[in-house]
């Protein structure tokens, strides 16, 4: 999850000026100029714990119970091919990678329809993903707003966002309301119970 996934996320966000982030602690060093190396171990610790926390209190789906299941490699073969499609346009042209409204086209591909299939497929892991989710609803919003109070992140473009909900006193995108407070728990799951679980432990 974190490689590629959160290097393209944070190059095409930034690029675009749809998020700003503060200090690094690995100082000016930039992923392709732009992404912050923290930015990689963190996506892949967040995943890992909706994951660690959805295992706790539900328990994954038996393994022949889910539909459209995929062997793992897929989703590997998957990142390859997104990761190189990204080298490819920012060694050739950089300004492909900026685009208009950025965080709703990145959270419709990367995680509107991929969890539409895993859950139109097998309509009952909605409710098996329930309690994690609301769960990280509460988390993650006393995380967003710790994290603009401290300036750690910020939303300056405006025109990039379909509007702005505000939080006891700190204004954030409705994007991400929905993508990342709301339904990012979901998509983490989603991805684990397609292509993960004990079948991707026992393929090893």
């Amino acid at each position: 999850m974190g490689v590629p996934l959160a290097i393209l996320i944070d190059y095409v966000m930034q690029a675009s000026n749809a998020w700003a982030l503060g200090e690094s602690i690995f100082g000016d060093v930039r992923l392709f100029g732009l992404g912050y190396i923290e930015q990689v171990p963190w996506l892949a610790l967040f995943a890992l714990f909706v994951v660690l926390t959805y295992r706790l209190l539900i328990g994954e789906a038996p393994r022949d119970d889910i539909k459209g299941k995929m062997p793992f490699h897929w989703l590997t073969i998957w990142h390859i091919f997104l990761f190189s499609g990204f080298v490819a346009l920012w060694l050739y042209d950089r300004s492909l990678l900026v685009w208009d409204y950025t965080y709703l086209k990145v959270g419709l591909v990367i995680g509107v329809l991929p969890s539409a299939y895993a859950i139109g497929r097998n309509h009952y892991l909605s409710k098996r993903f329930l309690l994690p989710a609301a769960y990280f609803v509460y988390f993650s919003l006393i995380y967003e707003w710790i994290s603009l109070h401290m300036g750690h992140w910020s939303f300056p473009n405006e025109d990039q966002f379909i509007g702005y909900v505000t939080f006891f006193g700190h204004a954030f995108p409705y994007e991400e309301l929905i993508f990342w407070i709301i339904l990012g728990p979901l998509f983490c799951l989603s991805y684990f119970e397609v292509f993960g679980g004990e079948r991707a432990l026992e393929s090893r």
